[in-house]
């Protein structure tokens, strides 16, 4: 998606009471998109300058492991709280790919996790990490005709924002 169609989808998608979700980091994605909401990541390495800023632009760091249910839970009562789920979330776990055990299973709970708490109309950016292709799939043909019948079966569309010759794609999901 050009930075432009994702900026007209962002200001007339976003309301004053949305929120962002950013996965396995510290709000430097939600702050690059100047929208306010929650950080999780298994630890916060910010400034003392940053917690400022991050403390003006209403984001929220805490610490949480994404493959734990606590963590979903915390997300759940947030959301709860906020009577609304998350309208963006942006999962790019990158440190965390390396500490994720080697297994489709961990991916999908991942992606399903975030997938059921973002807001119907919501969009999650996220990347699948080498393992889709070195590991599972024998090519990227394989792993489309996967993810068609993921999209088909959770009602989203999604569109292949990067490939990598190492073996990670980067996502674009519309929760339908």
């Amino acid at each position: 998606m050009p930075q432009s169609e994702f900026n007209n989808w962002l200001s007339s998608n976003f309301d004053k009471e949305d929120w962002g979700l950013e996965l396995g980091g510290i709000g430097g994605h939600l702050e690059v998109l100047g929208i306010g909401g929650t950080a999780v990541s298994l630890g916060d390495g910010r400034t003392i300058q940053q917690k400022i800023k991050d403390m003006e632009l209403d984001i929220h760091v805490r610490s949480g492991n994404l493959l734990l249910g606590e963590c979903w839970r915390e997300l759940e009562n947030e959301k709860f709280k906020r009577q609304r789920g998350p309208k963006i979330i942006i999962s790019y776990p990158v440190g965390g790919w390396n500490l994720i055990p080697l297994h489709q299973v961990f991916y999908e709970k991942l992606f399903l996790n975030a997938f059921n708490i973002l807001e119907s109309g919501g969009m999650l950016f996220t990347t699948t990490g080498s393992y889709f292709k070195v590991h599972k799939y024998s090519g990227w043909d394989e792993w489309d005709r996967y993810f068609d019948l993921m999209a088909r079966k959770y009602d989203f569309s999604y569109r292949v924002t990067r490939k990598s010759e190492l073996g990670s794609r980067a996502l674009m999901i519309l929760k339908n």
